[in-house]
């Protein structure tokens, strides 16, 4: 009988100690149900999120042997292993222009002219561009892009340059002493951090390895001109929230698909992180384009998105996309930090947030219902950092 009792006992315990989430491989390693999430899963390759903070990228054969020979020798220092995934750039949009407007309506909507007219052309500020690669010997570029680093995890040197990242960079930062375009910031400095090969895909591990790396090289201001992504994985939201606290301003694009994304969100546009702008696409007549996703909750203003004029490697071109968006909030805050560098992330967003344009009848369905407004948005940053 005792026998019995000690062996119940212990059957109890054992029982217990399952049901109260003791780890094994098997239940620190995560996946989506979500058929989208996986078409798009990496077999080969996992995310760690460490009890510590710290997310690394890992490889192996396989799931098995993942659990096997890393899971198992590390279970108590892991938090969370996910599925590493494949982030593909949206494809820039094919418009009929309504007007043809000016090479520079994007500049001259946003009224930077009034900030560069008082001297503040983004002088010390490093903005991150987590995108593609940046060709960074551009006559317009050479002067203002650091040579970064890059977390492009194959061989794409056989295919030819992608135009994006060097397009978003100019948006931010191009030197209109030295060629046609006029960079919103043209003092500020570009640090390439491209993770998306030139087919246009790359992973979210290597995201947030570009991310990570991006941080700690002292970037005030993160570009992240990509997305589109279902809920497939927790960890990208995590590093999001930690380089938020981190005091560094996130200019996300809100996407190109027409979608409300408060209805059906995508990532990282839709996360809700304090220091984070998700930006919509506007047009030269000042309406949201229609192809620009929006959504009253999860995006926040609208900016120049439509025929923007910029550099690509060896010239210039014009493309459409909130992706286009989204690098002149980048630019405007990095014109209003050069002005005030002793603002904090906050004071930043919230001076972009407060002074868009709104114009009647032109519906904006995002949480402003505004425009950029860059003069605008020094006034309201001068009220608050004295």
């Amino acid at each position: 009988m005792d026998v019995f009792k000690r062996l119940f006992g212990l059957a109890l315990f054992s029982m217990l100690a399952a049901c109260g989430g003791s780890k094994s491989p098997d239940t620190v390693l995560s996946k989506s149900s979500s058929t989208v999430c996986a078409s798009s899963r990496i077999e080969s390759r996992f995310i760690v999120e460490w009890e510590d903070g710290r997310v690394s990228v890992e490889e192996a054969p396989d799931a098995d042997a993942f659990k096997r020979d890393f899971l198992a020798a590390h279970l108590q220092d892991i938090r969370r292993a996910e599925y590493d995934h494949v982030i593909t750039l949206q494809q820039p949009v094919a418009i009929t222009p309504q007007v043809t407007p000016s090479e520079d309506w994007g500049q001259s909507i946003v009224e930077a002219q009034s900030l560069w007219d008082e001297g503040i052309q983004g002088q010390g500020v490093l903005v991150g561009v987590v995108d593609s690669r940046v060709d960074v010997t551009h006559p317009q570029l050479i002067n203002n892009a650091l040579p970064g680093q890059s977390f492009i995890s194959y061989d794409d040197s056989n295919q030819k340059m992608s135009s994006h990242g060097t397009h978003v960079s100019g948006i931010i930062a191009a030197d209109p002493a030295r060629g046609p375009v006029k960079g919103l910031a043209p003092r500020a400095k570009i640090l390439p951090a491209p993770f998306i090969a030139n087919n246009g895909s790359g992973s979210m591990g290597d995201a947030i390895k570009a991310l990570q790396y991006a941080a700690s090289q002292g970037v005030k201001i993160i570009n992240a001109s990509w997305g589109g992504i279902l809920s497939c994985n927790e960890t990208l939201g995590q590093v999001f929230a930690q380089l938020s606290q981190q005091g560094i301003l996130l200019m996300v694009a809100a996407g190109n698909d027409g979608q409300d994304i408060d209805r059906s969100p995508i990532y990282p546009a839709a996360y809700r992180i304090p220091n984070q702008l998700t930006i919509a696409a506007s047009t030269p007549l000042d309406f949201l384009a229609s192809w620009s996703n929006s959504g009253f909750n999860n995006v926040h203003l609208a900016a120049p998105g439509a025929g923007i004029f910029s550099t690509i490697p060896g010239g210039t071109g014009l493309m459409d996309g909130t992706s286009m968006a989204t690098p002149f909030v980048s630019g405007a805050a990095a014109l209003l930090w050069s002005a005030k560098p002793q603002a904090t992330a906050g004071q930043i967003r919230q001076a972009l947030w407060s002074s868009v344009t709104v114009t009647p009848n032109h519906e904006y369905r995002v949480a402003t219902q505004g425009r950029l407004n860059v003069r605008r948005a020094w006034q309201t940053l001068q009220s608050l950092v004295p």
